[in-house]
């Protein structure tokens, strides 16, 4: 079942770094996702960083294989951003989202998606 196994820890470097080693290891299942209260050197996108506050933020990182073409890339991503805006609507919660990556609430940006791919053959298979 997808998104059925969790790792949650009080403070890391990097729940994607995290989740990245244990990937690298064999030490994962598809829909593993790795969640903290607070990570010391979040990833934004272009190298940048993300700041957060410990117990204020939602800080997840998600090993999806959807063996898709490279040509269909965005997709992974279109999918992320709406889903996030469809539940926030659920809410009453008036966002936007500025393409192609960030959740925009109040002129304040609130998420941020980071997706890192591994590819073979034209073929995203990470």
């Amino acid at each position: 079942m997808l998104f059925n196994n969790n790792i949650h820890l009080d403070s890391i470097s990097s729940t994607n770094n995290f989740l990245l080693s244990l990937r690298k290891n064999n030490i994962f299942s598809e829909g593993l996702y790795v969640t903290t209260d607070f990570q010391e050197i979040g990833k934004g996108q272009m190298n940048n960083s993300w700041e957060s506050e410990k117990k204020n933020n939602l800080l997840i990182s998600i090993l999806i294989e959807p063996k898709i073409s490279i040509n269909n890339i965005f997709d992974i991503n279109r999918f992320i951003c709406l889903s996030i805006f469809d539940l926030l609507k659920l809410y009453d919660i008036n966002a936007l989202i500025k393409w192609p990556n960030d959740i925009i609430i109040n002129n304040r940006k609130i998420a941020g998606i980071l997706i890192e791919n591994i590819f073979s053959n034209n073929i995203i298979i990470k």
